[in-house]
Parts: structure tokens; C-alpha cells; sequence
């Protein structure tokens, strides 16, 4: 798609010129009021222009929570990741609907929960959809809560699971289950254990 965000700020401050200029002759009290809240607005247009383009990096934008309310805790790239009704099944058999957020492509499988408020992670759910099977390790960089995650093969069997701690100073740590995998859920700490689904047992049930 074409940017034409210059030539609109070029015709915003050519408005705002045209407004803010008196016409020859001069401009009576009476004429000048009724165009204040036309500037006012075309100043808050500029302001968010100006807003939208000093937007921070990739997964680093505070955005809007799950429910719509800005401000609390969350990144763009946590609000743009796809929501979906997954579902797990536990030790027994039974199966545990349950809400995700999908983190599907590059840029979301990096930011994941990084930058978002511990609240917010104590209620979500990211399943991490990888393109293959592969082996990698995930970090706790700009995590602020432990997360339990679970590693899923190809045919939805949870080969393993581990909890995720916040780093501490000077930490590096890594997580993986040294092995080929095509899932990871991660959620809060405690949240397999409290759903009695474990690695060898426990599954997600696939499409």
C-alpha cells in the first residue's frame, strides 16, 4: 500500500495555516470562535500522527488488553495475535477447553509474553504454531511472571513440560525439551499441575 502519510501531514498543516491565519481586513471575536475546537481537532490529529510514528519496537508497543481497555499491560503484538478455543486433555482422558492466544507467525513467536503485566499472564494462554517440527529453546527475557510450558509433537502427544522461571540478574537461561517439536503451549506456572495433565499423558487435541 502506497504511504501517503507525508502528503497528509503536508494538507493537515496547510489547514491548520489557513484556520490560524486572519483573513485581510482582520477577524472579529465572534468570527474567530467557532473555528477553536476545528483547530483544537486538527492539533490532536497532528499529536497522534505524531504518536503513530514514534511507535516503539516490534512487541514493545503497549496496546490493549484482551477486554479493550488501553493501558493495561499488553503489547500490539499480544493484541493482534488470533484467539482461538483450543483443547487440552488431561492425565484421564477428560477434555479442558480452553481459551489461547495463537502466536503463529515470526514476529509473534518472538515477542510472546515479553512486556505484558503478570496479571495478564496469570489469565493467557499463547500456543506457539510452528511451521515444522524443529528443536529450539525458548528464554524468560522481559517475562515478568514464571510460565509453565509444554512442548507438543506433531501428533499433539506433550512430550514434555517445564516451568519457566524469571530471570534473574545476569541470567540466560534457556528452555527446551532437547528433542523435535511443532507446539509449545505456554501458560502461568502451576497451570499443568492443576489440570492434572502431564508429559506422556496429557495431549492437545488437533483439528
Amino acid at each position: 500500500m502506497e504511504d501517503n502519510s507525508s502528503f497528509q501531514i503536508a494538507e493537515n498543516a496547510k489547514r491548520v495555516s489557513e484556520i490560524l491565519i486572519p483573513a485581510k481586513g482582520g477577524v472579529s471575536r465572534g468570527r474567530w470562535r467557532p473555528r477553536f475546537g476545528e483547530v483544537a481537532t486538527l492539533l490532536l490529529v497532528l499529536l497522534a500522527w505524531q504518536l503513530t510514528l514514534g511507535r516503539t519496537a516490534l512487541g514493545e508497543e503497549t496496546g490493549l488488553s484482551w477486554n479493550g481497555v488501553a493501558g493495561r499491560g499488553t503489547t500490539t503484538v499480544f493484541d493482534r495475535m488470533a484467539v482461538h478455543t483450543i483443547r487440552l486433555v488431561d492425565d484421564q482422558g477428560n477434555v479442558l477447553p480452553v481459551t489461547a492466544k495463537i502466536a503463529g507467525t515470526p514476529g509473534e513467536r518472538a515477542a510472546g509474553f515479553q512486556h505484558i503485566h503478570p496479571e495478564i499472564i496469570q489469565k493467557s494462554l499463547i500456543l506457539f504454531v510452528f511451521p515444522q517440527a524443529l528443536n529450539v529453546h525458548f528464554h524468560m527475557e522481559n517475562v515478568r511472571a514464571p510460565l509453565d510450558i509444554a512442548f507438543i509433537g506433531e501428533d499433539g502427544r506433550i512430550l514434555d513440560i517445564q516451568v519457566m522461571q524469571v530471570n534473574s540478574p545476569g541470567s540466560s537461561r534457556t528452555y527446551g525439551p532437547d528433542r523435535f517439536f511443532r507446539y509449545a503451549l505456554e501458560a502461568r506456572a502451576g497451570f499443568f499441575k492443576d489440570h492434572h495433565i502431564s508429559a506422556g499423558k496429557g495431549s492437545l487435541q488437533l483439528p
